[in-house]
């Protein structure tokens, strides 16, 4: 249990971190961010940053989107090593980032994906296709999925979701990047669509219809 100020304006539960994010209301275009340990149940970090900014804990540091001096779309990451960037294409559309273990996280656009570690390495990437937009991840350990609507292909963006006709998730290796598994919800679901993983990383929860399937990936 945490006592927290009134002074809250969002939390964010990251177990892939076994954290809790906490983010304070804005002052003079600031606000405070603090990092919490689930299991110590103490705080680990404090920052502040720049107002609206969202973070992915790593074990070392976080990671947030950023433009760098060329004006290149990057995912700058902090650790008490300094800050370094990968750059990301520089598509019309938002930049997700989502920690994926304690050293890694993945940054997701409406093109692709890219998964990288704390140090700066990027690990692998993957392309989504055409018609395959509005990602969001979830992991397990030694695992990670990626959750996406497929099949909106000429409709503008703030409809996409609307008309998409399958949700597809896949389920890839943290270590090497590879697709372990893949699977498409047709029809989309009207309720639901939420996905998860387990903790060992061996099963995956779809929220659909009325129900939730379990898959075993083993």
């Amino acid at each position: 249990r945490f006592t927290l100020t009134p002074n809250i304006g969002g939390l964010a539960l990251v177990p892939e971190r076994d954290a809790m994010v906490v983010y304070e209301k804005s002052v003079d275009l600031e606000q405070r961010v603090q990092v919490l340990n689930m299991s110590t149940q103490s705080v680990e970090n404090t920052y502040t940053l720049q107002h609206g900014t969202r973070i992915a804990p790593l074990k070392d540091g976080f990671v947030v989107t950023a433009h760098d001096a060329k004006g290149n779309r990057v995912a700058r990451i902090y650790t008490a090593g300094g800050a370094r960037d990968i750059i990301l294409p520089m598509l019309p559309c938002l930049t997700h980032i989502a920690t994926v273990s304690p050293t890694a996280a993945v940054a997701m656009t409406c093109g692709e994906w890219i998964l990288f570690d704390e140090a700066g390495n990027v690990l692998s990437k993957h392309r989504f296709s055409s018609d395959e937009d509005s990602p969001y991840v979830f992991a397990g350990k030694g695992r990670f999925a990626i959750a996406t609507y497929v099949g909106f292909a000429g409709y503008p963006r703030d409809e996409q979701r609307e008309h998409a006709k399958t949700l597809r998730v896949a389920v890839f290796d943290l270590a090497t990047g590879g697709k372990l598994f893949s699977t498409d919800v047709n029809p989309l679901p009207k309720l639901g669509g939420s996905c998860a993983m387990s903790r060992d990383g061996k099963r995956l929860a779809i929220l659909e219809d009325g129900f939730v399937e379990v898959i075993d990936l083993e």
